[in-house]
C-alpha cells in the first residue's frame, strides 16, 4: 500500500506526509526576534510540517526553524513560512509551515525518511 502511495503522490505531484512525532527548535525571524521556543511535529513532508506548540504564530510569518531527522543524526536548519494555523481543544496550535531555501541534500534526508 505505501508503495502504491509513493507512485499517486509521484504522479500527482502531491508531497507525501508522513506522521512525526519529533521535537522542533524555532523562532520568529526578523530583528530582535530571537527567543527559541520548543514545539513538536504533527507531520513532516519534503516541503514542509505541522508546527505544534502552546505558542500562536500568524499566518504569513518568518520562523526559523531547527530539528533532526528521525532515524538519523541529520540536522536540518531551515527558514519556513507559516501558510495556515489553527487550535485545538486542548489550546494546542498547529502551524502549517513551507520550507524557504531548502538545500537539495537536506530535502533528501527529509524525504529518505518520509518514504520509508
Amino acid at each position: 500500500m505505501g508503495d502504491l502511495l509513493a507512485i499517486i503522490a509521484r504522479i500527482l505531484a502531491v508531497r507525501e506526509r508522513k506522521p512525526a512525532h519529533m521535537s522542533v527548535i524555532f523562532s520568529e525571524a526578523g530583528p530582535g526576534e530571537d527567543r527559541q521556543l520548543v514545539g513538536r511535529t504533527g507531520n513532516l513532508s519534503g516541503n514542509g510540517m505541522l508546527l505544534l506548540s502552546g505558542k500562536r504564530v500568524q499566518a504569513g510569518s518568518l520562523l526559523n526553524l531547527e530539528f533532526v531527522v528521525p532515524g538519523t543524526s541529520h540536522t536540518i536548519k531551515v527558514q519556513a513560512k507559516v501558510t495556515r494555523v489553527n487550535q485545538d481543544s486542548e489550546g494546542t496550535y498547529g502551524a502549517g509551515v513551507h520550507f524557504l531555501g531548502l538545500s537539495d541534500s537536506d530535502q533528501a534526508q527529509i524525504v529518505g525518511y518520509v518514504s520509508a
